[in-house]
């Protein structure tokens, strides 16, 4: 089963294959291929990346990475707590 995912605009798209840890992502301009990215044969699980940025991140005494920061999580939870609210979804935990 493939879990294909499309990120649209008025200029193109992005299609990543596996969205869950994407294998191939291929950027579309006007309907025409005008990128591709294939996976790292050195990935196993996708999270690779988050792993390599915390270690760097601690390593340089931080507390949190500028990629990411905590008010940028913060921001993103609410906005989806909004959504959740307005869509009437509620977890057990709520």
């Amino acid at each position: 089963m493939f879990r294909i995912g499309i990120i649209g605009d008025t200029e193109g798209y992005i299609r990543v294959d596996n969205i869950n840890c994407p294998e191939v992502v291929e950027v579309y301009r006007n309907y025409e291929l005008v990128q591709r990215f294939t996976k790292d044969e050195n990935m196993v699980n996708c999270y690779e990346y988050q792993v390599l940025e915390a270690r760097s991140i601690i390593e340089a005494g931080l507390t949190e990475t500028p990629m990411m920061p905590h008010q940028e999580t913060i921001s993103i939870m609410r906005q989806m707590d909004d959504l959740r609210k307005e869509w009437g979804v509620v977890y057990p935990m709520d």
